[in-house]
């Protein structure tokens, strides 16, 4: 494929994406806010329990093969077919074992009312197993507008029939019934966006190929999980479903909030950097440019949403879910060490060296496990928050030298990718706290204050950083026609 194709792929790939991100996350927002006070703590606490079973099964038998049709150069229809019913039939084992595992569940949390959610939700696995395999096709073509479709219609249905049900039935259940809406009519959809009508095959040569890049995903997965679903697992097991509701509150503003970032890079990075494989320099040139306008981008979003914190928590929840201010405050470090890893980790299953994910997140794993003993040890939650902070910031310096050496490029100038992000987080944060102590209060006037001035600056600074390091925001996001230097050099390579 052409750089130019590529690059202009990535510029409507980047636009589409912001606009899905965007608009997701409004929608999540909205009805996050109002659930929150129309639900107690111990309902998202329930709620919780019961998708990290379903997180867990999912990320068990994850195959990757979704992951290696991307990446995979030349494919075709066996391709998709071979995915497509692997998929399936394991969709139908996992319904069998998370609906009969319930009660289990409930037993080990010491927590029955999660046995009947678990029972319903277990219905999700042969809902997403019948999914149109030809949605994949449009990741692979970086074809973001036809995925926002496919993701916004769902979300807003089930936000707005959650909201609904939460007036009228008060628990949990209203979660649950949205969700499993929102299901259904993602299968719908599926169908109707993509024409592919997929078909069983068995071809085992075909799934062996695509298997031997696949399964260095699934061990991916398996340590994303236990980084994340299985932190999920522990606060409700020991500390309670009133703790883990005040975490999956302030996992509601911080990293549920920006995993949509994230998601970006395996949408659009990890095809776009697929695609120029073959072409290490122009791969080097785009990565740096990414790690930059990645780095800066987060940095400045979520420095605002640290110093305002405590802001919105009480104009989102209210005083009664301030106790998740400390948790949100670690949570947004966390996002932003997650976000600047991601691009890391999308070149290099680009490059064809997931293995070197996988050996990073057992490093990870590792300290993240030791800090849930410790936690344990001295009955204190934040040690936890401390073991994945730490984690992620050793996985940063060791993804710095492996891109390096496999990239063919000084871990200086990696380093130095990331100089305006730490400009611009160290502005905003000594600026909002000025800030803060000048507009002294609570109420709308002040808070609209203090939120307007930073994002001001904010974008101020945006502007400002990307004029004087040519970085190429304006032009990669359609408001300039003029190539920054990088990408020109990138395109003199080809």
């Amino acid at each position: 494929m052409e750089i130019k194709i590529v690059k202009n792929k990535i510029r409507k790939g980047l636009r589409w994406g912001a606009i899905d991100m965007l608009s997701n996350k409004f929608i999540a927002i909205i009805s996050s806010v109002i659930l929150t006070r129309l639900l107690l703590p111990s309902d998202f606490g329930v709620y919780a329990i019961a998708m990290s079973v379903v997180s867990m099964a999912n990320v068990f038998t994850f195959t990757g093969l979704h992951g290696a049709y991307i990446q995979k150069r030349n494919t075709d229809e066996n391709d998709l077919n071979v995915i497509w019913t692997i998929e399936f039939f394991k969709c139908i084992i996992l319904l069998f074992f998370v609906f009969n595992s319930s009660s289990l569940v409930g037993i080990l949390m010491s927590n029955n009312d999660v046995v009947p959610i678990i029972k319903i939700i277990s219905f999700i696995f042969p809902l997403q197993g019948l999914q149109n395999i030809g949605i994949l096709v449009l990741r692979k073509e970086l074809d973001i507008k036809l995925q926002f479709i496919f993701n916004v219609i769902p979300q807003i249905l089930t936000s707005v029939l959650s909201i609904v049900l939460a007036f009228y039935l008060k628990n949990v259940w209203a979660i649950v019934y949205s969700f499993m809406l929102g299901a259904i009519v993602k299968l719908l959809l599926s169908y109707i966006i993509h024409p592919y009508k997929p078909k069983f095959s068995f071809d085992r040569d075909r799934l062996k190929e695509l298997f031997k890049f696949g399964k260095w995903l699934f061990l991916g997965s398996i340590i994303n999980f236990v980084r994340r679903q299985g932190i999920i697992l522990v606060i409700g097991g020991i500390w309670g479903v009133v703790i883990l509701g005040y975490y999956n509150r302030a996992s509601a503003l911080s990293i549920n909030l920006f995993t949509s970032i994230q998601k970006l890079f395996p949408q659009i990075a990890f095809p776009a950097f697929s695609s120029i494989q073959e072409s290490p320099n122009v791969v080097r040139s785009v990565f740096l440019q990414t790690i930059k306008i990645t780095g800066l981008l987060s940095t400045t979003i979520i420095s605002i949403a640290f110093v305002l914190s405590k802001d919105m928590i009480l104009v989102l929840f209210g005083y009664a879910w301030i106790e998740i201010l400390i948790y949100l405050k670690y949570l947004l470090i966390i996002s932003l060490l997650e976000i600047i890893v991601a691009p890391f980790k999308s070149v290099l299953n680009a490059m064809c060296i997931p293995r070197a994910n996988t050996n990073v997140g057992f490093v990870n794993v590792f300290l993240v496990v030791c800090g849930i003993f410790i936690g344990i040890f001295f009955d204190s939650i934040n040690y936890l928050f401390y073991s994945v902070i730490i984690a992620n910031i050793i996985s940063i310096i060791i993804y710095i030298f492996v891109s390096g050496n496999i990239l063919k490029t000084a871990v200086r100038e990696i380093i130095i990718s990331f100089l305006p992000a730490i400009l611009a987080g160290s502005v905003l944060i000594s600026v909002g706290y000025w800030v803060n102590s000048i507009l002294v209060g609570f109420d709308l006037y002040y808070v609209t204050g203090r939120l307007v001035m930073l994002i001001g600056m904010g974008v101020g600074i945006i502007y400002a950083f990307d004029i004087l390091f040519g970085m190429g925001i304006r032009s990669m996001i359609g408001f300039s026609h003029q190539n920054n230097s990088e990408s020109d050099n990138a395109e003199n390579v080809t």
